[in-house]
């Protein structure tokens, strides 16, 4: 383990850590949309020489409001 980052980190320090790291473990309930954001969009425009595992962590309720995809699509009957 690399190590955690302080309270106080910026974006880029956090990303800088992701970079150094193979295995990242992130815990969406303690974190900013806008964080999680800018961190998927610098990794999905970044080509690595060696894989990297990113692990998401969330409860249930995390997921409580999520539309879910048949909904999104229109495909499920609304109920009276």
């Amino acid at each position: 383990m690399t190590g955690a980052l302080p309270h106080d980190y910026t974006k880029e320090d956090l990303l800088e850590k992701v970079m150094a790291s193979d295995v990242i473990i992130y815990d969406i309930q303690d974190s900013y949309f806008d964080e999680i954001e800018f961190l998927l969009q610098q990794l999905s425009q970044t080509t690595f020489e060696t894989e990297k595992v990113f692990i998401l962590i969330s409860t249930v309720l995390t997921w409580n409001n999520t539309i879910p995809r048949e909904e999104q699509k229109g495909l499920v009957d609304e109920k009276e």
